[in-house]
């Protein structure tokens, strides 16, 4: 039986909605602006959390990732700068490289698909069955580079690659600006799957190694055209505020790779920190350790696992962490209950049911099966409140500068927290030892459409 839309359908439905008064005065409102300015609660507003009881002690400004999908490695950096700033007594300008690590994310993610390629070289493009290798492969050809990225793609890259100061490496307009460079770059390496895939058998057998390396140095050439080129080795010199009267003494580190730059001079250390995920669903029980498919950005590299646990965990360690000192990467659903303008995350802040007679509101677990939320941008918590008040809650910050938010900064209601954050990267210390010892597991591989395979870019 086929259900069509009829005439008689929309005769009924205009007349429901007209004869209600209201919903007139509604429509000419909502036409005319941005419909979060009709449902945000005015009485709210007046009343919005800026102040927080505990905050790391950093004076740091607020990043800007522009139109790119570079969140993830914006939030991971300005963690990293922060124990820099601290260490080093440096200005609150001062940043690390976001585009020198974006270069090789970039270079390593193209390998990772070349590679692929060639290994499912047998697999046919045009046939009609469902079969795995098949919908991978379709899957990989439509996200071939994205910008975006996870916690096991940054651990890998500074690992291997090290990091610099900003100033070493600078943002350009194409890092800035992706889209040019992500359409161009990914087109190539279309191409290039093509090209391989119409090659004989013994043809790329022969030729296999010679052909892979020429097609890296293609990339390799398109990525330095439009970002510039990574620097083999550093000078950073830098101003040390060595008093209270703010006079400044000149520093140098000469001649280091990055690689050592990041492993003799940065105060951080990938390897200690976990990622905790909140997936509530009977799919992937808690206390479990998970790995996604297909999220590798460097062939080779050690898998980064996560677990799964409660949302109360994650809030307790990350609220350790802020203790400490530390500000915590998270994965959340930006596009949720939010207000650029005011500066909050909080679904108390919207009255969507007076205005539509109903919310969209589900539980995480169906939010996440139903592809209603799922992470897909990070950002840095840097403090919080708790005192058992209703503006419980985050000190968050962005990296979209420092016009949206309050100079860049968010409140997260502690409800909003529980709903809508997914993943959190803190020190082991943080952790129970009883969460700890489910890294001795063997990870369970959930499926790369599973919602924690999603690449957070969080782009505005």
């Amino acid at each position: 039986m086929v259900n069509n839309i009829t005439h008689k359908n929309l005769t009924h439905f205009s007349h429901k909605f007209n004869i209600k008064k209201t919903n007139k005065v509604l429509r000419n409102v909502n036409t005319k602006s941005d419909f979060k300015k009709l449902i945000l609660k005015s009485d709210y507003i007046q009343n919005k959390k800026q102040v927080f009881n505990k905050v790391i002690d950093v004076n740091a400004n607020i990043t800007n990732q522009e139109n790119s999908g570079r969140c993830w490695l914006f939030a991971f950096l300005n963690i990293i700068r922060y124990k820099m700033i601290k260490k080093y007594k440096l200005e609150p300008s001062f940043e690390l490289s976001q585009n020198f690590l974006f270069f090789y994310d970039k270079l390593e993610k193209a390998n990772y698909y070349l590679n692929y390629i060639l290994e499912s070289y047998s697999t046919d493009l045009e046939t009609l069955k469902s079969e795995t290798q098949l919908v991978k492969l379709i899957n990989l050809l439509d996200k071939v580079t994205d910008d975006g990225g996870q916690w096991n793609m940054f651990v890998n890259l500074i690992e291997k690659y090290g990091i610099v100061p900003k100033s070493n490496m600078n943002d350009h307009f194409h890092s800035a600006n992706s889209l040019e460079l992500e359409q161009f770059y990914d087109d190539f390496l279309r191409k290039c799957a093509y090209r391989i895939r119409s090659m004989s058998k013994g043809d790329l057998l022969k030729n296999k190694e010679v052909l892979l390396e020429s097609m890296l140095f293609d990339c390799y050439k398109i990525l330095v055209l439009f970002l510039g080129e990574p620097p083999s080795k550093i000078t950073w010199e830098y101003y040390e505020t060595s008093d209270k009267n703010k006079s400044l003494k000149a520093n140098k580190i000469a001649e280091v790779t990055p690689l050592n730059f990041y492993k003799k001079y940065v105060p951080y250390k990938a390897r200690d920190k976990i990622c905790l995920i909140n997936y509530p669903c009977k799919q992937a029980p808690f206390y479990k350790l998970y790995n996604v498919e297909m999220t590798f950005n460097i062939l080779g590299a050690a898998e980064q696992n996560f677990i799964n646990v409660p949302s109360n965990i994650m809030m307790d360690a990350v609220k350790k962490s802020i203790n400490s000192e530390e500000a915590v990467w998270v994965g959340v659903d930006f596009n949720k209950y939010i207000s650029n303008e005011h500066g909050f995350l909080d679904s108390e802040g919207f009255d969507y049911e007076d205005v539509f007679g109903f919310d969209n509101y589900m539980k995480k677990c169906d939010a996440l099966n139903y592809r209603q939320s799922g992470p897909n941008h990070a950002v840095v918590i840097k403090g919080f409140n708790f005192d058992n008040s209703k503006t419980d809650g985050f000190l968050v910050e962005n990296s979209w500068g420092d016009e949206k938010g309050f100079k860049g900064n968010y409140y997260m209601s502690k409800s909003w927290f529980d709903d809508y954050t997914y993943q959190v990267v803190v020190d082991k210390k943080c952790v129970p030892q009883n969460i700890l010892n489910v890294l001795k597991q063997q990870p369970t591989l959930l499926p790369y459409w599973s919602p924690f395979g999603a690449l957070l870019k969080g782009g505005y």
